[in-house]
């Protein structure tokens, strides 16, 4: 894993955009930049180089979905404290509605993931 890693890092600074699709990974580069080794370097490292790619897209969508949740709670115990909450939610309903929108999208896009249920339960609560 640690040579997919660094396979990884050295196609990222030759700005090699790599993703996965389904279970194929897939890449996009300015012809001719990578060389023949890269590319036989690439396919044997395939699957390692795929779980990278998923860890770190849920990496991403971890970060994500604890600011979007801060931001939330923020903005409810706002609307807690104040003295007129109706008024302060009415102020807030489009932000409201958006982050629990954004929330309940990176939830589903984790649904769509092939992690474990407990693993996934875990990783967004921590």
């Amino acid at each position: 894993m640690t040579h997919a890693f660094d396979l990884l890092r050295k196609l990222e600074a030759q700005s090699v955009e790599l993703w996965v699709t389904g279970e194929k990974l897939k890449y996009r580069t300015k012809k001719g930049s990578v060389d023949g080794s890269t590319l036989k370097a690439i396919e044997k490292n395939k699957a390692d180089l795929i779980e990278l790619i998923r860890v770190e897209e849920n990496l991403k969508l971890k970060r994500r979905y604890n600011a979007l949740l801060k931001s939330f709670t923020e903005l409810e115990l706002s609307i807690e404290s104040s003295s007129n909450q109706h008024e302060e939610f009415l102020k807030h309903e489009t932000t409201w509605r958006r982050l629990g929108q954004e929330l309940s999208n990176i939830l589903n896009q984790f649904e769509g993931c092939n992690v474990h249920e407990e693993a996934l339960n875990g990783f967004l609560l921590q």
